[in-house]
């Protein structure tokens, strides 16, 4: 054991993930202001799989958490993590998110393509 933590060996692979999906929303959040990760069918087939991924992860977080609010099953997220989603500003509620929203983040994400375009 002590071999294997001297390569800094993971015994909790959730752990992990957790904290790698927190950090990517950290980026995202930082980058565009929010904690809005698309999360619907829309961005199902995203191109970018990290983006794909974080909205899975998103969406996972909210149901973890209205099991943990609800107090009717075990639900793997914690006070603590309750709290480090808050202080990005985290959305609990998926919903609230405008109707149009998804259609601006496609506008913006084909100029971006144009300008990548251009930029060749």
């Amino acid at each position: 054991i002590k071999l294997l933590e001297q390569l800094a060996f993971v015994w909790d692979v959730s752990i992990t993930s957790w904290n790698t999906r927190y950090q990517e929303l950290r980026e995202y959040q930082a980058e565009h202001g929010d904690c809005l990760v698309p999360t619907g069918n829309r961005y199902r087939y995203h191109p970018n799989p990290t983006l794909r991924a974080l909205g899975l992860w998103v969406k996972a977080q909210r149901a973890e958490y209205s099991v943990w609010k609800s107090q009717k099953g075990k639900s793997s997220i914690t006070p603590e993590r309750i709290k480090l989603l808050e202080q990005l500003g985290f959305v609990w509620d998926g919903s609230i998110m405008p109707s149009t929203w998804w259609y601006d983040q496609q506008w913006n994400m084909r100029y971006q393509e144009l300008q990548e375009y251009q930029a060749e």
